[in-house]
């Protein structure tokens, strides 16, 4: 009964209504279309809803038949899939690889449209000592105290990442030049000089910072 005399686009996310009226008129010009939609329920919230939809003709009108299947959990778990897959297990940041895509993509942006980024590469100090001598739990404990360290001092988790090991990095586009990225890698410097503790064991921890500075005018 709430669905009677109601626009199949007014159960649809807002979002997403432009690209549902767009496969709309692709179905009665004859498409079969197959695609993914946030439905809105009564309460207001909505649900994943996978959509098939097909032009037939009916007392010589066309008109549209849709099929919807819920996948809600589907679209949950590939979300979680997709997240793991990008972040680091340890630390929650971006992993090696998507931050080498950013750091590409923001390059050929330059070539494009001329500005700045800067890449700081940072090391932590004798890891693998306190690994050896503490286990590498120890390690792992001085690997999440340092990224939320990195964390506080750029303000966005979006521009820190996990490298390999022992390395985190950070990137950083539009820059006024060499002195606010030093100034920069000395703060990080400083947040990563603290005093971890580890089963009754006082691990101090430092970094060593390399950084990298492209731009385009």
């Amino acid at each position: 009964d709430q669905l009677l005399g109601r626009s199949s686009l007014d159960i649809i996310h807002p979002d997403e209504r432009s690209r549902a009226s767009t496969n709309r008129d692709r179905v009665l010009a004859g498409a079969v279309i197959e695609d993914e939609f946030r439905m809105l329920r009564p309460d207001g919230s909505t649900r994943w809803m996978s959509l098939r939809a097909h032009a037939v003709t009916m007392n010589g009108e066309v008109t549209r038949i849709a099929a919807l299947r819920d996948i809600e959990d589907e679209v949950v778990q590939r979300d979680e899939l997709a997240r793991v897959l990008r972040h680091d297990p340890l630390t929650g940041l971006a992993n090696r690889g998507v931050v080498l895509q950013r750091i590409t993509r923001r390059l050929e942006e330059l070539e494009d449209v001329g500005g700045s980024v800067a890449v700081l590469c940072i090391d932590v100090d004798g890891l693998g000592r306190i690994n050896e001598a503490l286990t590498n739990d120890a390690g792992n404990a001085v690997l999440i105290s340092i990224a939320e360290g990195i964390v506080e001092v750029v303000g966005d988790p979006d521009l820190v990442g996990r490298g390999t090991g022992d390395e985190f990095l950070v990137t950083i586009a539009e820059v006024e030049g060499s002195a606010e990225v030093a100034e920069l890698a000395e703060r990080i410097r400083a947040a990563g000089r603290r005093d971890i503790t580890y089963r009754d064991h006082e691990v101090t921890s430092s970094l060593s910072i390399g950084v990298a500075l492209a731009a385009e005018v």
